[in-house]
């Protein structure tokens, strides 16, 4: 843990009493010029959160891995350690701010915001784009208050961001209510994705084409992937080529040659190559060893 940087801001050391009373900005402004990815690190006394607009990504809260898709919050309480790889493209706000200033307006603003200030989490934006426009409205007044926070003394950029959380609390609490919905869909579409692959049995068929085939993007099929089975898309697609391949060379009499075009191989060069990375054996090898057992018995 000792090795995990603390910042005020992401990159930049310096004492988190100098920032203004919030700090709100782009979420671009930090992701690309890091290349859309954000180091494991934490954050001192400071509350931070996210209102991701366009794209998704992942996120790292203490080891955990969460993927997310706009529309999204992302909540980070001090003392996190968290991180981020962004998808390219990746828009929307980020807020700074003492979070012992936001537990103390708390009590003018009600208390049901309190169960999201103390662990990370996602939550998504649902369908209200009533509720999101307001949202964003306000991202957009303490944004016009931050101009403002050292010409007066009074600033009303606390009491904001105060109300953006109770709304965000309310996503929080109707997410609860849909989380067993929300996961048998999940599980479904990977169930659909492992059938096609099944019935597929060839290299000829990449992720982004069997994404089309479910209607779903190409990153979102691999967070769900990761978050459902724990392995990647390209995992499944992979593993299923490798058993389909085995069961060719120790039952059929057609030569590697052969079981390669039969997967989608233009190369049985490659196809060896790729047979060997993920079974430790050539494919001839494998034949070999299984005529070898099934002689022994």
């Amino acid at each position: 843990m000792n090795n995990i940087p603390s910042y005020a801001l992401y990159g930049e050391v310096f004492d988190s009493k100098g920032l203004p009373p919030v700090n709100i900005e782009r979420i671009q402004k930090r992701a690309q010029p890091n290349g859309w990815n954000i180091q494991p690190h934490q954050h001192e006394n400071l509350l931070q959160f996210l209102y991701v607009e366009k794209k998704g990504g992942v996120t790292f809260f203490d080891g955990q891995q969460v993927g997310f898709d706009a529309p999204c919050f992302i909540i980070i309480p001090s003392g996190i350690v968290h991180g981020f790889t962004f998808d390219e493209g990746i828009d929307g706000y980020v807020i700074t701010i003492p979070q012992e200033q936001v537990e103390a307006a708390l009590p003018m603003s009600g208390n049901s915001v309190s169960t999201i200030l103390h662990r990370g989490s996602v939550i998504e934006g649902g369908g209200d784009r009533s509720l999101l426009a307001h949202l964003k409205e306000l991202f957009e007044v303490v944004i016009f208050e931050s101009r403002f926070a050292e010409r007066y003394l009074a600033n009303a950029s606390i009491h904001i961001v105060t109300s953006i959380l109770v709304l965000i609390s309310r996503l929080s609490d109707n997410q609860k209510s849909d989380e067993n919905i929300s996961t048998n869909r999940k599980t479904d579409l990977v169930e659909r994705f492992r059938t096609l692959v099944n019935k597929s049995s060839t290299s000829a068929l990449s992720v982004n084409d069997y994404a089309e085939k479910l209607g779903v993007t190409p990153s979102h099929l691999r967070r769900l992937c990761h978050e459902v089975l724990g392995q990647s898309p390209l995992s499944v697609i992979n593993k299923r080529l490798i058993i389909v391949a085995q069961r060719e060379l120790a039952y059929s009499t057609m030569s590697v040659q052969q079981i390669a075009y039969m997967l989608g191989f233009d190369d049985s060069a490659y196809f060896s190559r790729f047979f060997k990375k993920h079974s430790d054996k050539t494919p001839s090898q494998f034949r070999e060893f299984i005529r070898t057992v099934g002689t022994d018995n």
